[in-house]
C-alpha cells in the first residue's frame, strides 16, 4: 500500500525560497501549496487540510507566531515548523510554547527540512489515529455497559414449580424420565 502524499503549506513571503521549498519538496513526493503572507496562510489552513505548515515568522500582513496562534485554533491543525532568518532563542522559546513541532533558523539543509516535514506528518497522523482508536474504545465500552444484564438473571431462570434454577440444571432431563431410564418407576 502506498503510503499518501504528505500536503504540506509553505508561508515565505521570500518568492525565490518559497520556490525552491516547494520543488524540492515536490520532488520528494509532497503535494505544497505557497502563501506568499500570513492572512493568506490562515485563509488557505481553513479552506484545505493539510498535515504540516512551514512557517516564516517575517511575513507581510501577519507575521509567522500570529498564524501559529490562529492555526492551533482551528479543529484539525497541521503539525507546524517555524522557519526564521533573524531568530533569536526568546523567539523559538516563544514557538513551542504555542505549539509549534520545531524550529529551524536560516541557512538550513533541505534535507533537514524533508526530515523534519515527514517527522512532524508522521506525529500527525498518530495522533489521528490515537485519537480514532481512543474513540472507538469508548463507544464499545457505552455500547457493552449498556448491554449488560446482572449475572444472576443471566444463569437462573424459574421452573414450573416457580422455583429458581441454574441454566445447569436445564439440561437434566425431566424427574419422570430420568426416574423411568434408570428403573425408578
Amino acid at each position: 500500500m502506498t503510503e499518501p502524499r504528505i500536503k504540506i503549506l509553505i508561508a515565505e513571503d521570500e518568492p525565490h525560497l518559497a520556490t525552491l521549498l516547494e520543488t524540492f519538496l515536490n520532488g520528494r513526493g509532497c503535494q505544497c501549496t505557497v502563501a506568499r503572507d500570513g492572512r493568506v496562510a490562515i485563509d488557505k489552513i481553513r479552506s484545505e487540510s493539510f498535515d504540516v505548515a512551514l512557517l516564516d515568522i517575517v511575513m507581510p500582513e501577519m507575521d509567522g507566531l500570529t498564524v501559529l496562534k490562529e492555526v492551533r485554533e482551528e479543529p484539525a491543525p497541521p503539525e507546524v515548523i517555524i522557519i526564521t532568518g533573524n531568530g533569536t532563542v526568546d523567539t523559538a522559546i516563544a514557538a513551542i510554547k504555542l505549539g509549534a513541532y520545531d524550529y529551524l533558523s536560516k541557512p538550513y539543509r533541505m534535507e533537514e527540512i524533508d526530515l523534519l516535514v515527514r517527522r512532524a506528518c508522521e506525529k500527525r497522523r498518530m495522533t489521528a489515529e490515537n485519537r480514532r482508536l481512543h474513540e472507538r474504545l469508548l463507544w464499545r465500552q457505552l455500547h457493552l455497559r449498556a448491554r449488560r444484564v446482572p449475572r444472576r438473571q443471566g444463569r437462573q431462570r424459574r421452573d414450573h414449580h416457580g422455583l429458581r434454577r441454574h441454566a445447569e440444571l436445564r439440561r437434566l432431563p425431566r424427574p419422570g424420565v430420568h426416574r423411568q431410564r434408570h428403573g425408578f418407576v
